[in-house]
């Protein structure tokens, strides 16, 4: 069980880094940056067997409004603060 805390508690801390170089990206305007944080995002919460915020990723990583992409990963965010006080 510390092996799934330790591992549960990186991907909080990565995630939270990933949301807000998807936001950086954003505000520098770079579809490029933004597509491949959410993919590493995806790849770390597919190792997790997490289910959440399918579509939010999917919306970053294939819409071009910047306005659907900022309330994505609002979105992912509030998911990741709520599992994360939570623990799974």
């Amino acid at each position: 069980m510390d092996m799934f805390n330790s591992l549960f508690e990186h991907f909080v801390r990565e995630g939270k880094k990933l949301s807000i170089d998807i936001k950086k990206a954003i505000k520098e305007k770079n579809p490029k940056k933004w597509q491949e944080d959410a993919r590493e995002l995806k790849r770390m919460r597919d190792n997790m067997r997490i289910t959440d915020f399918t579509a939010e990723l999917e919306t970053i990583m294939s819409s071009s409004s910047e306005q659907e992409i900022e309330e994505a990963i609002n979105k992912i965010d509030t998911i990741i603060s709520y599992i994360s006080s939570e623990g799974v």
